[in-house]
């Protein structure tokens, strides 16, 4: 079959939505278990790429062994599939160094000992700082960016054969181009209108864990592109003239990560197979291999055009594991059994809705929180519960909650091929603004020199430093009391406006004998979101 006519596989639409998930991720500050679960799912990329790499082998050699039998009808197309080939090396190589450059300076490694590390290596899988500065500062993403634009038109080009039309060439490029992605745009955000590039939208201030996914992602990618050129390099050549003597099973599942409540997908394949005829295919659950003595205790599907579509409901959770056989029949009339076995994980829908503080929203302000699901960012819905908000970035809201509240939850959803899926939420205790602490020289009482206060000169408002949002205050006025150690009541009261002291506060201030009491009460302050409230009194015994 020709490259024009390869409607998109399986093995693709998992590794776009394993692109989807990544690209929800990469901008948020996640929790531990996300981080491990980037870990995870890098070993499953590296893994991945791994199997790539085996059966682009068996291909290529299968390709070079067709031009050694057949190098005049062969010939060109297997020199493209070289230059494939170096390309291909060429562009992992570069992601492999960017890679181990992230490991070298996070863990402060030589080279050579970063290129054997892997994520599961590496303890600040959440250090943004050294990612941001390697590939926005330095601006490797830009270059990394241009190498991909830069392979992928070189691959394009091999798609171009002289002995055909040039509208043919249009199409058979047109229909590559769709089919190997690795798509580097700048974008707008949907809800803030805001332009990004796709270097930043990728790597800007995005933990390293994400990063190096996406570094292993885009290897990937590139691997599967060179599976496909070399697909459509020998499928352009008459696929008639050659002979195959192996015939292998295949799981291709649509993804390996299920959420409890819906169901696995996949489809199983025989990489060679007679078109007059379609395979019967034998399953069970739990086994790690099959046998053809077990088939009369297996499920049987039917398949069509080579390919038994597979789908199991997906309960409980955790690994789940299957194997079988695949019948088809040999050219002098027997039955001949092929093997396959595959695994997948059911993991109970979920989302991960985190306050930039602890899980307390203040009334009356905006309150940052972030979601992250392992599903596409506009795939998902959050319900706020109540409270008005409004985005503050991809992943990021700010959350005001109505006065009078105690409890709000903040739940979410995601639509999964049309139907609303529920991810959890969180609940989220609401608490009024603590009122700040008002200060000089950064205490409230005690003794001290009348220098120290007449150097400082002014009351100060801040926040405790355990609270979470940088709400500024300013002083609007109070009232400043002597009473002198001979006094008999009260003493004189100053009315001061503003922060700083006045002329009149600081001459009675300063000509206070040792002993004095100087009391500063009826301070108020105010804040342009939260008003006016009145804060604690300060009271100094002079030395």
């Amino acid at each position: 079959m020709g490259g024009t006519n390869c409607p998109e596989t399986p093995r693709q639409r998992m590794i776009g939505m394993m692109y989807l998930v990544l690209t929800a991720m990469l901008a948020l500050n996640v929790s531990k278990d996300i981080l491990n679960a980037f870990v995870i799912v890098d070993e499953t990329m590296l893994q991945t790429t791994a199997n790539f790499d085996t059966k682009i082998a068996s291909t290529f050699q299968m390709f070079a062994t067709a031009n050694m039998s057949q190098p005049e009808k062969v010939g060109p197309n297997f020199k493209k599939a070289q230059q494939v080939q170096k390309l291909t090396d060429d562009m992992v190589n570069f992601i492999v160094d960017l890679r181990s450059q992230l490991f070298m300076r996070i863990e402060k490694k030589t080279l050579e000992e970063a290129k054997k590390m892997t994520l599961k290596d590496v303890a600040a899988l959440d250090n943004k700082d050294i990612p941001h500065n390697y590939f926005i500062n330095e601006k490797k993403g830009i270059e990394l960016k241009s190498k991909i634009v830069e392979y992928r038109k070189k691959i394009l080009e091999l798609v171009d054969d002289p002995l055909r039309k040039p509208e043919e060439n249009a199409k058979s490029k047109a229909e590559m181009d769709k089919k190997i992605g690795l798509e580097t745009k700048d974008g707008v955000d949907a809800k803030t209108k805001a332009a990004y590039t796709w270097e930043d939208h990728a790597f800007g201030e995005t933990v390293l864990a994400a990063c190096v996914t996406m570094l292993n992602k885009l290897s990937g990618e590139v691997k599967n592109v060179e599976f496909d050129m070399l697909t459509y390099l020998m499928g352009d050549i008459n696929a008639k003239d050659f002979k195959f003597d192996n015939v292998t099973a295949k799981v291709l599942p649509e993804s390996r990560l299920v959420f409890s409540g819906t169901e696995y997908s996949a489809d199983i394949i025989v990489a060679a197979f007679d078109s007059r005829q379609n395979p019967e295919v034998f399953y069970k659950m739990g086994l790690d291999t099959a046998t053809e003595s077990m088939v009369s205790g297996m499920t049987k599907l039917e398949g069509k055009d080579g390919v038994v579509n597979l789908k199991l409901p997906a309960g409980g959770s955790g690994e789940q594991k299957f194997a079988g056989l695949i019948k088809i029949k040999s050219p002098d009339g027997t039955d001949k059994y092929y093997p396959f076995k595959s695994k997948f994980v059911v993991t109970k829908p979920m989302a991960n809705v985190s306050a930039d503080s602890l899980r307390i929203l203040y009334d009356g302000i905006d309150n940052l929180i972030s979601v992250a699901a392992p599903v596409a960012p506009e795939k998902l819905r959050v319900n706020f519960g109540g409270c008005v908000s409004r985005s503050n970035g991809p992943g990021r809201y700010l959350v005001k909650p109505p006065k009078g509240v105690k409890v709000v939850t903040i739940s979410v959803s995601a639509d999964m091929d049309g139907k609303m899926q529920s991810m959890g939420g969180t609940p989220f205790r609401v608490r009024t603004v603590p009122s700040p602490n008002a200060t000089i020289i950064g205490r409230v009482s005690g003794k001290v020199n009348k220098s120290e206060i007449l150097g400082f000169g002014r009351i100060v408002a801040n926040m405790n430093s355990d609270f979470a949002y940088p709400l500024k205050w300013s002083v609007l006025n109070y009232e400043v009391s002597i009473k002198r150690p001979s006094d008999i009541g009260k003493g004189s009261t100053i009315t001061n406006s503003g922060a700083t002291f006045s002329g009149a506060v600081r001459d009675a201030i300063n000509n206070a004998p040792a002993g004095s009491r100087v009391s500063f009460d009826e301070i108020n302050i105010s804040n342009p979101i939260l008003g006016n409230r009145p804060t604690n009194p300060i009271s100094f015994k002079l030395k």
